[in-house]
């Protein structure tokens, strides 16, 4: 949930409605008087950027109109004919669709407005469908959680995969899912039990994976060969047996590094499983481009650069640490799934790197 201040994850819904089916719904109208609901006045309900930044109060438009013009001229636009339709919650009551008029019918000096009591046993009529299927494989912590927390505030519904812990929240729209990526078998079950539960999947985020070797100054043979087995054999599992899901305009996400760019010095002998599967990965999803741009999926190689999670702190010191947020990865693999269009490409911090 991007820039929505606290006072609203307070006071605010947890769940997502449509507007159109609050108003099917056939509630009594009643009056109620406006200082019950002036409270909403003094909260960053209003916001003024394309991005759906919070940054007005309401109040400020009441009582500064000039400054606020736009937003002011909405409000005295506003159809005051309609109720407004409110939910108890938290305490509260808090509206659902209404906000407009309710400041109008203040500026007018109106006492009472006409309003709509939706009982809470009508959130399920009223929750909007999801925006799409999004399926995020190591979701139980750093970027994976990140990431399905992301979409579900967006609106998606989010098949999250976990290996031995589930994912530390809940939410109507999530399920997870039990899967070892280094075990054929349980890529096979996990998948099964997706495709059961998804029928059609808007983007995959190939996310979890492993590092063994990121202290190890020689090469580990043994090492080398696990990492294959889960941050490259184990994708190109996943992605094989979720593939048919996936349709035309749907995203693959591979979250490589820096370390798999052939284009970026090697700089210690650490890490060299680490390095070779995530370079063969982003050759991976170049060749998995070409193989299925015919059916218009798109795939992307995605650099996250260093990341404050529990990987990238163990191969952090005194001197170099990691400078990025799991939510900031978690932006950067939204905003590839609603406006890149061209496949086969690398992306670091919202541009294209070199391989």
């Amino acid at each position: 949930m991007r820039d929505v201040p606290q006072i609203i994850q307070d006071v605010g819904f947890d769940f997502i409605w449509d507007k159109r089916k609050v108003w099917q719904l056939d509630v009594a109208v009643e009056e109620m008087p406006i200082e019950e609901l002036a409270w909403h006045f003094d909260v960053p309900f209003i916001w003024s950027k394309p991005d759906g930044f919070f940054d007005i109060n309401p109040r400020w438009v009441i009582e500064q109109p000039e400054k606020y013009h736009l937003v002011y001229t909405r409000t005295l636009n506003a159809q005051t004919t309609y109720p407004i339709d409110i939910m108890f919650w938290r305490g509260k009551w808090l509206i659902l669709d209404g906000l407009h008029r309710l400041m109008k019918q203040f500026i007018e000096g109106k006492r009472t407005v006409r309003v709509r009591k939706i009982p809470k046993d009508a959130i399920p009529k009223i929750r909007k469908d999801p925006a799409g299927s999004v399926v995020v494989t190591g979701a139980s912590r750093g970027i994976g959680r990140a990431i399905s927390q992301t979409f579900l505030a967006a609106g998606y519904s989010v098949v999250g995969t976990y290996k031995a812990h589930k994912p530390p929240f809940e939410d109507q729209n999530f399920i997870a899912v039990r899967m070892d990526q280094g075990k054929p078998a349980s890529i096979a079950k996990a998948s099964q039990t997706i495709a059961a539960r998804v029928s059609a999947i808007d983007a995959l985020v190939n996310n979890a994976g492993i590092i063994l070797d990121g202290h190890d100054q020689t090469v580990d043979v043994d090492k080398v060969r696990r990492t294959l087995e889960v941050d490259l054999l184990g994708i190109i599992g996943v992605t094989n047996r979720l593939l048919p899901l996936l349709h035309r305009g749907a995203h693959i996400v591979n979250m490589s590094t820096n370390y798999g760019a052939n284009s970026f010095p090697i700089d210690d002998k650490t890490s060299a499983g680490y390095r070779l599967t995530k370079a063969a990965l982003n050759m991976y999803t170049r060749i998995l481009a070409f193989d299925t741009k015919e059916a218009g999926i798109i795939v992307s190689a995605l650099d996250p650069g260093w990341v404050k999670t529990e990987m990238g702190w163990d191969v952090a010191d005194d001197t170099y640490q990691p400078d990025r947020e799991p939510e900031d990865v978690a932006n950067d693999v939204m905003d590839i799934v609603m406006h890149v269009k061209e496949t086969g490409c690398y992306w670091r911090y919202g541009k294209q790197r070199e391989w």
